[in-house]
């Protein structure tokens, strides 16, 4: 039950992501490099999915943990960490995120 709604929930975060990162990666260069934009977002989403779980597992090998709880208390370490800093970072760039 609980997977199921974890992975409902991974659903939609991504399907809200996803087209906010491409709308803003198709924004931020010419127009006729939108395709280019949209392939290099989706390559490093890529990447970075193939990638993560061996970092992650590198990372409990250096602390003596399994990738059990600890992975996710890793996380939410790291994520507590990325929104301190998106928070600093937009009052310091004077961005209004609503």
């Amino acid at each position: 039950m609980m997977l199921g709604a974890l992975a409902i929930g991974i659903g939609i975060g991504y399907g809200i992501s996803a087209p906010c990162q491409l709308n803003l990666a198709s924004s931020l260069i010419p127009h006729r490099y939108t395709s280019v934009a949209t392939s290099v977002c989706y390559t490093a989403r890529g990447i970075g999915g193939f990638i993560s779980p061996v970092v992650i597992g590198a990372i409990c090998s250096a602390f003596g943990k399994t990738q059990g709880l600890f992975s996710f208390q890793l996380a939410a370490v790291l994520l507590f960490i990325l929104v301190l800093l998106m928070l600093v970072y937009e009052k310091k760039m004077d961005i209004h995120i609503s």
